[in-house]
């Protein structure tokens, strides 16, 4: 119902790296990605937030049961693009990377600027393990 109210949208972000169990928290608010302006808004009492993407980045979603929602690979690339906007936070040392798609992923990101690629091809090592060293955590947090 909320991807009808503001369309074209679709869960992404910690809402869907929530869904797929990338995130262990479940977000207060709900995050769609869209092609319009940024919007908050409440509905039936849950705060909802669409963030706006370029349309060059919209894409890598589905419908599942009325709802579009990204697939996995997409919605950790569209919370990396926020992130190098300073639009999100995120503690990415503790995201579970397990079950991601390594080729899909990299196929994915070429479409996004390259601080995205290269803060993608930083985490592809992680792809299967649930928590990140601390090595690899200041790596990533150095670029």
């Amino acid at each position: 119902m909320a991807n009808e109210l503001y369309y074209p949208s679709y869960l992404s972000f910690e809402s869907a790296l929530s869904r797929y169990g990338i995130l262990s928290q479940i977000p207060y608010s709900l995050t769609f990605a869209t092609t319009r302006r940024s919007k908050k808004l409440t509905l039936t009492g849950r705060e909802v937030e669409y963030r706006q993407l370029k349309e060059d980045y919209f894409f890598g979603y589905t419908l599942e049961n009325g709802l579009y929602i990204a697939e996995p690979e997409k919605a950790v690339l569209d919370q990396l693009y926020m992130l190098t906007k300073g639009r999100a936070t995120s503690d990415i040392s503790e995201w579970s990377l397990v079950g991601l798609k390594k080729s899909k992923f990299l196929q994915y990101s070429k479409s996004f600027p390259k601080t995205v690629q290269d803060r993608a091809k930083k985490l592809t090592p992680r792809f299967g393990k649930y928590i990140a060293t601390l090595e690899e955590k200041e790596s990533f947090l150095s670029s």
